[in-house]
């Protein structure tokens, strides 16, 4: 019953399921941090994607194969590197060869993506309610 999160650069990578006052919402809120912004669907998508959910989880990230994978085909599913109540990962050297084998497909960015360093994932932000689920 786990959800992904969406991630994407733009707007536009998450048009299909988020209607515009959530954007704006957002964007008013001027948060620097890397957070997750939990939404209403407009059009709710298989519960693969959301659980068993009514909202989605987006996150805006400023990262060159984000937007690439992102206007070739929209928004990208994301997930925690991690199996449930377990230390997230930090580094594809830790994950373990039965682990990876349940991965379809890995996108190694090097060093040039330091966001999740720290082992610490997004602040998550109910956009209903304005609570933080996770910080």
């Amino acid at each position: 019953n786990k959800a992904f999160i969406l991630l994407g650069t733009k707007r536009k990578h998450f048009d299909t399921w988020v209607e515009t006052k959530w954007f704006d919402w957002i964007e008013e809120q001027k948060v620097s941090t890397n957070t997750t912004w939990v939404v209403p669907c407009k059009n709710i998508p298989h519960k693969l994607l959301t659980g068993h959910y009514d909202t989605i989880a987006i996150r805006f990230v400023k990262h060159p194969v984000v937007e690439a994978l992102g206007e070739t085909c929209g928004a990208i599913t994301s997930t925690s590197i991690n199996i449930e109540s377990e230390k997230s990962l930090t580094h594809l050297s830790q994950l373990s060869l039965p682990f990876a084998q349940q991965i379809d497909y890995i996108i190694d960015c090097g060093d040039r993506f330091k966001e999740f360093e720290s082992g610490k994932g997004s602040t998550i932000v109910d956009a209903n309610s304005g609570n933080i689920l996770r910080k």
